[in-house]
């Protein structure tokens, strides 16, 4: 269409995240405020632009499945009166194909399995911080052996420990992801647990891991990893004495 102008509607949210924010506003992406609408259809200002509305947006998302079309438009009015007030004619756009791309794993129809799962992390809030419970046969599961060799990691004994007192061991330098602290002592990828060691290590996190579904089950400092980079070794010690 030789003239015309299209901006693609998006999430406010979207213009918040650094970088995507830049990618978005490249390729034309506006927001899909009313007032961003109004901006863009105004007549007296703007001629030949378009806009392009995902008019389901993410509850329509939801019913996505292969060789299925349930649309999201009975409660979607907004959009109809924008184009009264600005003038602008309306053009539907069918799209097919799209909803075969994707099989969701979790449809809204099993949306009980969710619930179910943010019932029992209620229930179980308080277990990050009254000890965890780790399991020794998933902590020496072999894949962690792969992790450690990947990248590589080791753990050079320098000292004896006696199983019979407590230990805090303070590790660092923090890196990005804390991979080594991960694989060396939440895992037994490096074989610590084998190494005559405390029978019981557990590495302590921030607490927002903890809500983080996926963290929360599957597993430093943030200031340690902003002063990362190769071949250098900057601690963070003055303001962490707690």
């Amino acid at each position: 269409y030789p003239g015309l102008t299209f901006n693609l509607c998006t999430l406010g949210l979207n213009f918040k995240i650094p970088i995507r924010r830049e990618i978005l506003l490249l390729f034309g992406c506006i927001d899909c405020s009313k007032e961003s609408i109004e901006y863009v259809l105004r007549p007296e200002t703007n001629k030949g632009r378009a806009i392009v509305l995902v008019v389901g947006g993410a509850a329509e998302s939801l019913d996505a499945h292969p060789g299925k079309h349930e649309l999201t438009l009975l409660s979607r009015k907004g959009f109809i009166r924008e184009a009264l007030l600005m003038g602008a004619q309306l053009v539907p756009v069918y799209s097919f194909g799209e909803n075969d791309v994707f099989e969701q794993l979790f449809p809204f129809h099993w949306f009980f399995l969710i619930l179910l799962y943010t019932a029992w992390v209620y229930y179980d809030k308080d277990t990050p911080s009254k000890g965890g419970y780790g399991l020794d046969f998933i902590r020496k599961w072999r894949v962690n052996r792969w992790n450690a060799d990947y990248f590589p990691a080791r753990v050079h004994k320098t000292a004896e420990l006696d199983p019979e007192k407590n230990y805090i061991l303070a590790y660092h330098p923090h890196g990005i992801i804390s991979m080594g602290g991960w694989v060396n002592f939440a895992s037994n990828g490096s074989g610590v647990m084998d190494m005559r060691m405390p029978q019981l290590l557990g590495v302590e996190w921030i607490d927002i891991f903890s809500s983080v579904e996926r963290k929360r089950t599957y597993l430093g400092m943030v200031a340690h990893s902003i002063y990362t980079y190769p071949v250098g070794n900057m601690l963070l010690v003055a303001p962490l004495f707690w």
